[in-house]
C-alpha cells in the first residue's frame, strides 16, 4: 500500500467566496436537453437574476433578504427530511427550492401559491409558515 503521504488533497485558492452558497451558474456545467439538470440550472439562472436585477436597483437589502429566504428554506428542508427519515432532496428538489425563493419573495404565502412552485408535500403548513414569518 501506498504511504498516505504519496496523496495529496488538491490545493484550493483562499479567494474570495462566490457571490452565492450555489455554484456560480458560468461555471457550472451545462445539461443536456431533456436532462432533469436542465430544471435546476434554469432555476438556478432565475434565482441568480433575480439577486442581480435587485443588485442593478441599489435593492442590496433585498437581495440579502432574499438569499436569507433561500437559506430558511434549505433549514426547513433539512429539519423536514430529518424528521421523515429521508434526504432533502425527496422533501424539496433543489430546482424547486430555488423556486420556492422566487414565489415566496413575491409574498406568495398560500398553499396553492407554494403548491404552484411545483412542491408536492402533503403537509406544507412548515413552509407556508417560513415564508410567512419571513415576509413580515
Amino acid at each position: 500500500a501506498a504511504p498516505l503521504a504519496a496523496f495529496s488533497a488538491p490545493a484550493f485558492s483562499a479567494a474570495a467566496p462566490p457571490s452565492s452558497p450555489a455554484v456560480a451558474v458560468a461555471s457550472a456545467p451545462s445539461a443536456g436537453d431533456g436532462d432533469e439538470d436542465d430544471e435546476f440550472f434554469r432555476s438556478l439562472q432565475q434565482y441568480e437574476d433575480l439577486l442581480q436585477s435587485m443588485r442593478d436597483r441599489n435593492q442590496d437589502g433585498r437581495a440579502e433578504a432574499v438569499a436569507d429566504l433561500r437559506e430558511r428554506l434549505e433549514s426547513w428542508r433539512s429539519s423536514t427530511a430529518h424528521s421523515l427519515g429521508v434526504s432533502p432532496a425527496v422533501v424539496c428538489p433543489d430546482h424547486v427550492l430555488l423556486r420556492l425563493v422566487y414565489v415566496g419573495s413575491r409574498g406568495h404565502t398560500t398553499v396553492d401559491g407554494l403548491r404552484g412552485a411545483g412542491l408536492r408535500l402533503v403537509d406544507l403548513g412548515g413552509l407556508v409558515t417560513v415564508v410567512g414569518d419571513w415576509c413580515r
